[in-house]
């Protein structure tokens, strides 16, 4: 851990000697995830004059990049920066350590090598399989139930004959659907609740890029992922 650390520190101090004014700062969405899971890489650079920069960022066999986005250069406090998102999705268990990420500006063609990130890939829980027989019902119990059920459906189908009814005299309403917009997403997304019919209706409609697509869905199959996590990625990408 210590030779971790040092490495670490020298790695950043010299990057600072070698590249004065020229500086990158790295950040996952989480450190800890599960197969199938979505994490997202923030990269964000900040120079004295206007500068783009790329990142090298070596492949692994248990990320699977799937999109990147590239922000625009602004200027903030007399330094310019920008802020740039890769995708990936996890394949399989892992504890993986991207040590080799260099960053590369526009007006020097030099790689400047960045501090390693790590992330941990665990393991879904594993199902407690009780192999012992199921007792089947008596032929009393059987009996009962039947009875029970014999006795429900002369309810059942009065219940259905008076919804009917009520249908019948109620007047259709024809009304073209709005169109659903990722404002009102984010509007919903601010009282911390996933509107998961509205999701679909946008996924549906295909008028998101493709990082909210990737968002949205994280949200909607990834329980960890909240409706805040949702709502600040949004904004973050569009500040972008």
């Amino acid at each position: 851990m210590k030779s971790f650390l040092y490495h670490t520190l020298t790695l950043f101090i010299t990057t600072l000697l070698a590249h004065a004014g020229e500086a990158v700062t790295l950040k996952l969405s989480t450190n800890e995830c599960l197969p199938g899971d979505i994490v997202e890489l923030t990269a964000t650079s900040s120079t004295p004059s206007y500068q783009e920069f790329t990142l090298s960022i070596p492949a692994h066999k248990n990320l699977q990049l799937l999109a990147h986005e590239t922000g625009p250069v602004t200027l903030e406090n007399n330094h310019f920066s920008q802020t740039n998102h890769w995708v990936f999705q996890t394949v399989a268990p892992d504890s993986i350590t991207l040590d080799d990420i260099t960053a590369t500006f526009t007006a020097n063609s030099e790689p400047i090598p960045l501090a390693p990130l790590t992330l941990t890939i665990g393991t879904y829980p594993t199902l407690d399989t009780d192999l012992t027989p199921a007792v089947f019902p008596t032929a009393a119990t059987t009996s009962a139930t039947l009875n029970i059920l014999w006795g429900l459906i002369p309810a059942a189908l009065l219940i259905g004959i008076i919804v009917a009814s009520k249908s019948r005299k109620q007047s259709p309403i024809s009304e073209a659907a709005p169109i659903p917009t990722i404002e009102q997403l984010k509007a919903q997304l601010a009282n911390n609740a996933l509107p998961e019919e509205l999701c679909y209706q946008l996924l549906n409609r295909r008028v998101l890029s493709e990082r909210q697509k990737i968002l949205i869905e994280q949200a909607l199959y990834q329980p960890s992922f909240t409706a805040n996590d949702l709502l600040q990625a949004l904004n973050q990408g569009d500040d972008a």
